[in-house]
This record gives C-alpha cells, structure tokens and sequence, in this order.
C-alpha cells in the first residue's frame, strides 16, 4: 500500500540530465524509475538540456524536454495533478517558477546539493559573489513560505541552509542503486583511481601534483575518469601531467560507465577525492560498494562514515600527497580488510528504499 495517494504525482526540475552532472541526474533517474515500479508513483523530470548519449543509460520514459519551463509546468500541473514540485540545485533557473508558479496547493522540495556549503560560496568569482549576494537575498521573500521545504544530505548542509532560511529541513541522504551482491575481488592492482569531473573545483591539477609529490614506486598509476568542464581546464592539466613527467603514470580518461568500471573499482587500491566542498559524493557511495575505500580531506569527508573505513588527509597538497603515501605502502591485508568495511556500511546507509522510504513520509506530511 502506497505512502501516498497515487493520484499526486511528483515533478523534478533540473537544468541538464548529462554525464557531467552525474550525481544529480543519476540520482533523480533512479528514484523516478523506483517509485514508478516499487510504489506505483508517478513523477515526472522536466529539463531543458539532455545529453544525446545519456538517454540510453537513463531508461526512463518521463523525461520532457523542454526550453520554455513556465509553460510546461503549467501544462503538468494542470492535466497531471502534480502536487509535489522538486528544485534541484539552488542556482537552478528553474528555481523562479517559486515565485512565478506559486501556488498554495504546491508543495516545493528545493535541494541544493551542497551549493550553500561555505566552501561552495566563499568563492573570488564575481559571479559567485553575486549569486550569494543579490539572488539570495531576492528570493529569500518567496522562500519564507510555509510551503517551500529543504532537504539537505548531511548536517553540515542543514547548517548551511539555516545560515540563510527559516523553512523546514529535512536529512535525505543520496544513494546508490545496489542491484546484487557483489564479491571483494583479492586481486588488486596498485592503481588511484579518481571519479570527477575535470574541473577546478574538483582541484584535479592539486591532486596531480599531489600524486607527483608522493614520490610512489613506479607501478603507482593514477586513473582520473570524468568529463571535461572546459578544454582550457582539461589543457592545463595535460600540461600539468607533461611537466611533471607523469605521462606513463597519470591518465585522464573519459568517465566510465557498467562492467569497465564495476571492473576498475573492484580491482583498484583507493578512489581519491580532494574537492573544494561536496556532499557525501556518488563516486565515494559508488566505490564504497564495490570495496573500494576513498581518499577525502577533510573539508568534505563526511562525520558519520565509521573510522578506519575512508582516509582522511589535510586539505593542502602535501598533507594529501603524505596520504597518498602512506596508503600506497599499506599491507594488502589491511586494505581488503577497510574495503569489507566500507561495503558493509555503504549497503547498510544508503539504499535506494531506504531513501524513498523517507522521502514518501515526508509526502505523506505535506499531502
């Protein structure tokens, strides 16, 4: 019996389904296809940009493209019966349709995924500068409505919210879809791998020079998958990784999807992540289930992950390089022992029904 009454139907706003912005288009596919089948819910994704190669991967038929948002979303509620609408990303375009489309009758979900982090807005850029300036403060009016809800994914995010909005906030933690158990692999190869986009914020250059800094034996490789942000950026590291000498030993490589990459994790030493900020990322969730353990420093490793099953460096590019180190030259034993460990809580904490689970008490609040 659903949560729910199955006549409401959910909408999900987001600029671009893409593989450069993964996480969240992973994550809204997924549930939508979820609740579909386990609950019998409708929902809907309303996007304005798709990425010609990921409609293959998506598997999902409500997907409605569309460039003049105002008006599909007033056809949708109209003949759909929507009644929860779902903002992803606070700096989403889409996000005026609060102030445009407000209804009382509505119920309005807004995820930032992380992008009020401190980390995320103390940046120089002048764009940057004014989003935290101006286009918060004008929106915050229309937010203040007892009917616009948050819901962030870890506490630190919760904080950050408050720091601007009174609303209700909800923890709703992200997930991964485990489809079957899969068997630890005793076979690893001496390889860093790094799931993230090529991009400053994910301070790719830091973390080659990081890698070089480490002075590992020469069978060390390291693997970045993730799709560029800029060819200047892509460039620049390329040019990085040539000056360094790092060819034969450092790869960018286009990002990685099915059996190539359920290979590479499971055979892998560690999965390293040194963003400016982030949420608890897909890629560590991702890698945690096939025993990988990651690498994070310490301005985004998440409080509630248990010792001894993530590492967790300093924020500088030698505190990380000294990590990296000293994880090179750990016993086998010990890293199969941590990647068991990190399994067992990824599939413990962050299931696809457990997520819908909450998400549908939250419905059930607001219906």
């Amino acid at each position: 019996m659903s949560l729910i009454n199955k006549k409401h139907t959910a909408l999900h706003l987001v600029n671009q389904l893409s593989f450069v912005n993964y996480s969240i288009s992973y994550l809204i596919i997924n549930l939508v296809n979820f609740l579909d089948k386990s609950f019998n819910i409708n929902s809907y994704i309303l996007t304005n940009k798709i990425e010609k190669n990921f409609v293959k991967h998506s598997k999902v038929s409500k997907i409605i493209i569309n460039l003049f948002f105002i008006k599909q979303v007033r056809f949708l509620i109209k003949n759909q019966n929507i009644k929860y609408i779902h903002i992803h990303n606070i700096w989403n375009l889409n996000f005026l349709l609060v102030i445009f489309l407000y209804k009382k009758n509505l119920i309005y979900f807004i995820h930032p995924h992380g992008m009020l982090l401190p980390e995320a807005l103390n940046n120089k850029n002048i764009f940057h500068f004014f989003k935290k300036i101006f286009f918060l403060k004008l929106i915050k009016y229309f937010i203040l409505k007892k009917n616009v809800i948050f819901f962030a994914i870890t506490d630190k995010e919760k904080k950050s919210i408050q720091n601007f909005f009174t609303n209700k906030i909800y923890l709703l933690s992200t997930f991964y879809y485990f489809k079957k158990k899969i068997k630890q692999n005793y076979n690893l190869k001496k390889n860093f791998v790094c799931l993230a986009r090529i991009s400053p914020h994910k301070r790719i250059l830091d973390l080659i020079e990081s890698f070089y800094q480490a002075n590992l034996n020469k069978n060390y490789k390291l693997f970045i998958y993730g799709e560029r942000e800029s060819n200047y950026y892509f460039h620049k590291c390329l040019n990085k990784i040539k000056k360094l000498e790092l060819k034969k030993r450092v790869f960018l490589k286009k990002a990685i999807y099915g059996k190539k990459k359920t290979d590479i994790l499971l055979s892998s030493w560690a999965n390293v992540l040194v963003s400016y900020s982030e949420v608890i990322s897909l890629s560590v969730i991702e890698s945690g289930y096939y025993y990988l353990p990651s690498l994070l420093n310490k301005n985004i490793v998440e409080s509630s992950f248990p010792k001894k099953s993530i590492f967790v460096s300093g924020f500088s590019i030698s505190e990380i390089a000294n990590k990296i180190k000293e994880i090179s030259i750990m016993p086998l034993s010990q890293r199969i022992y941590i990647g068991k460990k990190i399994n067992v809580f990824i599939c413990s904490n962050f299931s696809i029904r457990n997520y819908a689970s909450k998400l549908l008490k939250v419905y059930k609040i607001y219906a």
